[in-house]
């Protein structure tokens, strides 16, 4: 029982850098991973084993993804990424959750296919839902997180684009 890492990465809200169909069936370590696995990096003393690791995956920071050789599931928070993989897999085999068929093909031009939350608005409606999360993290960490989503969204809705500054001025 396997998931792909793009089906990973959006329980977990990261963005996959490189080929997000690989297959991932457990976690290991960077120096003890083999085809399958995830691993994660983030303390820079372990950085050393990231150009030798045989996993499938890796789970790190955004200024690390360039120096991964292998498929990377990428996280502001590669810590937390880390847990809610771990937690959505407990929570697959807790449930007996099949993963879907491999899919093969363009994902970018095939219909049908389950869609991942579009913005960060609809990502935080999705989390608020999420009764696995609050039971794998608690509601108090789920709270905290959906009130820094809500308030990085509306300083985002705040702000004034150069677009809009050049498009309406103009009407003034």
């Amino acid at each position: 029982m396997g998931f792909s890492l793009d089906e990973l990465a959006a329980q977990v809200g990261g963005a996959v850098r490189g080929d997000g169909s690989c297959q991932i069936d457990r976690v290991a370590t960077l120096q003890h991973a083999a085809a399958g696995s995830i691993t994660f990096l983030v303390n820079p003393k372990y950085r050393k084993h990231l150009a030798g690791t045989r996993a499938s995956a890796v789970i790190l920071a955004p200024q690390d993804a360039e120096a991964c050789p292998v498929a990377a599931l990428v996280s502001g928070n590669p810590y937390l990424a880390y847990a809610a993989t771990i937690a959505a897999g407990l929570d697959g085999i807790k449930n007996k959750i099949e993963p879907p068929d491999i899919f093969q093909g363009d994902v970018y031009t095939a219909t049908g296919l389950p869609k991942i939350p579009g913005t960060l608005r609809d990502a935080t409606d999705e989390l608020e839902k999420s009764s696995m999360f609050r039971q794998a993290f608690g509601n108090e960490v789920v709270d905290h997180y959906l009130h820094f989503f809500r308030t990085e969204q509306r300083k985002y809705n705040e702000a004034v684009t150069n677009w809009e500054r050049e498009r309406y001025f103009e009407r003034a």
